[in-house]
């Protein structure tokens, strides 16, 4: 029994030792290969390498693109809110001031006209934000 244990224990060394035998062939021959190659291979290597860098910058250019109308995007969509939140300051200003003036018949209305006034400019606001949107592609 013994003996059948050395006998594959000599064996799996024999295998490895092919194998490891075979790897360094074949490593000899690539390297030989690429030796012997060495010209073409490296013109290939730097026109891929400076394709890549553009392919790479273009891209980076976009990304900068779209982060820059994104910002401006963001930008004038506050300023809009801004300019629609002064306004419906400035309306329920006018509606206090005017309840104060006027009686309680005419409150209903003023209110109702507020309302439509908030409506106007929530829909103006939106327009704008579309027209935005349309004239900056993939921005978000």
């Amino acid at each position: 029994m013994a003996n059948n244990n050395n006998n594959s224990s000599s064996s799996s060394v024999a295998t490895e030792a092919g194998i490891a035998a075979e790897i360094e062939s074949g490593l000899r021959w690539m390297l030989d290969y690429i030796f012997a190659h060495w010209v073409s291979i490296n013109i290939r290597v730097l026109a891929d390498s400076e394709a890549q860098v553009a392919k790479e910058a273009d891209s980076m250019k976009e990304r900068i693109e779209r982060s820059k109308a994104k910002q401006q995007f963001i930008e004038i969509e506050t300023v809009v809110k801004k300019d629609e939140q002064m306004e419906v300051d400035v309306m329920e200003q006018s509606v206090m001031e005017e309840k104060a003036l006027v009686g309680d018949g005419q409150v209903e209305m003023l209110e109702m006209e507020m309302k439509m006034k908030k409506t106007v400019l929530r829909d103006e606001f939106k327009k704008v934000v579309s027209e935005v949107s349309d004239n900056k592609v993939n921005i978000l």
